[in-house]
């Protein structure tokens, strides 16, 4: 993770760890692929966290899907669509979901741009 898109090394076992039974390991290496480039099985993964896992790893794939769109690897629109499952967020986990719904750039960039 560390390495970010160095580790192309690593591909072919984060791409096993991606249904990895924890779903924290599977958050990790859905981020680190993503740096990767291969950033739509990273959210597919992301999601079935945000829809399958407890709040706990919820948390860490919102989290993940924010780090990966200050990073640049995705977009505005990949992330709000990611975060958009049919779940009800308690506090904390409501606050990722909800800053993106009022994001209009991405980060760095005006919305007039």
């Amino acid at each position: 993770l560390m390495l970010k898109d160095q580790a192309a090394g690593a591909k072919s076992q984060l791409r096993k760890l991606l249904a990895d039974e924890a779903d924290d390991v599977r958050v990790v290496a859905a981020e680190a692929i993503a740096h990767q480039g291969e950033t739509d099985a990273a959210l597919k993964t992301l999601k079935q966290v945000l829809l399958e896992g407890n709040a706990y790893e919820a948390l860490a794939a919102q989290n993940t899907i924010e780090y990966l769109w200050r990073d640049g690897v995705i977009s505005l629109e990949q992330a709000q669509a990611t975060l958009n499952v049919d779940r009800t967020w308690s506090e904390p986990n409501n606050r990722i979901p909800n800053f993106f719904k009022r994001q209009t750039a991405q980060p760095g960039v005006s919305a007039k741009e």
